[in-house]
């Protein structure tokens, strides 16, 4: 029955990195997050685990975050970003207009993460990688920069 106009947005699949054991080369996977062959397995981040070198990295990327989000809230007269305790277990949220909901970015010192919380993606736990310095998804190595430009 076509009467119905209302359709919910189109989801998008999550592509899972996976390593094959054998040859050592990196292909993707549209699956539920389980490997094809026992021989292979999803790539997980190696963590920083200094924590004032995590510290650091994650200030300056709120730092980061709140200078990228300064002309989108000009503009956007229903986006209102608001900082708590930004010089220690901060929490960043972006506040949209009523019913649209809220985007939550806070630290998390005891596990040395980043806690994400999307009104369109759901929720993840961010480490800073060691290999790249960049903040990536604990269970699938995602960029938590990629997630953001295609959320906002």
């Amino acid at each position: 029955n076509n009467s119905d106009t209302s359709k919910a947005p189109p989801r998008r699949r999550r592509i899972n990195m996976i390593e094959n054991r054998n040859t050592n080369n990196i292909s993707t996977s549209e699956d539920s997050g389980t490997a094809d062959r026992p021989s292979q397995r999803l790539l997980r981040p190696t963590p920083v685990q200094d924590v004032v070198a995590f510290t650091e990295a994650s200030d300056a990327f709120l730092q980061t975050l709140i200078k990228a989000l300064q002309p989108m809230e000009l503009y956007n007269e229903v986006f209102e970003v608001t900082v708590s305790n930004p010089k220690e277990q901060w929490e960043l949220n972006i506040h949209l207009k009523p019913g649209d909901g809220i985007y939550k970015l806070s630290i998390d010192l005891e596990s040395n993460s980043l806690l994400f919380s999307s009104p369109i993606s759901g929720s993840y736990t961010y480490v800073l990688c060691a290999s790249t310095g960049e903040f990536v998804g604990e269970d699938d190595g995602h960029s938590l920069i990629g997630l953001l430009v295609r959320d906002l």
